[in-house]
């Protein structure tokens, strides 16, 4: 058997079992692998695993590139997808909003159908001097829409014939209240002014024929508040 030398500086490692060897040795000591058969083929052995690391950089381009591009091409199915969902819900939303207008439209025009409906029977009312039912009809119109072209005035026209029947029947308390109810709106009204006059001082007349003296003197007071006798 041939003897190794393991403090040599020169020694080699046998590339079969790693002993170490001296340069001279063409054995291996340890495991009898020839090693100038080794040195030999080394060079091969080199340019073989050079060749497998080319081959296996250019294999790993070639996964890489094939990644990338099944990527790209997953991300531009991906914004297709999205893009098409998008236009989708963008072109329902188009559709829902077109028909919501003209749902609204409808409803308005509907509305405002029925508000004019609304007028022209309370306006039936008040040429007939139906006044009860003109107020009435002209106050819910008002509470339907307050800016209603006319309807006010309207109204206050009622409020003044509705008193006016009450004052010739003697419902005094009801005439006074119509009579308010339309200064409120219109307070330099001057022919409401009149008639609430008028009415305070038929009023007093009524309750002093029947000796009501108590009421003519509450009335009296009322009337003074209202209309300060002049000096």
């Amino acid at each position: 058997m041939v003897k190794t030398d393991s403090s040599s500086e020169n020694a080699l490692l046998c590339p079969s079992c790693g002993a170490l060897n001296s340069p001279k040795t063409l054995i291996c000591a340890s495991c009898g692998v020839s090693l100038a058969d080794f040195w030999a083929a080394l060079p091969r052995i080199r340019d073989l695993q050079d060749e497998q690391a080319a081959i296996h950089r250019e294999q790993l381009k070639d996964d890489v590139s094939i990644a990338i591009a099944d990527g790209m091409d997953r991300g531009k199915r991906q914004v297709s997808l999205q893009l098409g969902a998008a236009l989708g819900i963008a072109a329902v939303l188009a559709i829902l909003i077109v028909i919501g207008t003209a749902g609204y439209a409808r409803i308005q025009r509907l509305r405002q159908e029925q508000l004019a409906a609304q007028y022209n029977a309370a306006m039936m009312c008040l040429e007939n001097d139906e006044y009860l039912c003109a107020r009435d009809e002209f106050e819910a119109l008002l509470q339907e829409q307050p800016d209603y072209n006319g309807a006010q005035d309207r109204l206050n026209d009622a409020r003044y014939g509705l008193a006016q029947q009450y004052v010739k029947v003697g419902q005094w308390e009801l005439a006074v209240a119509e009579l308010d109810a339309l200064l409120q709106e219109r307070p330099d009204d001057e022919r409401a002014l009149a008639l609430l006059q008028e009415t305070y001082e038929r009023w007093i007349q009524d309750a002093a024929g029947r000796k009501e003296w108590f009421t003519a003197l509450r009335i009296m007071m009322q009337r003074d508040a209202r209309f300060a006798p002049k000096d």
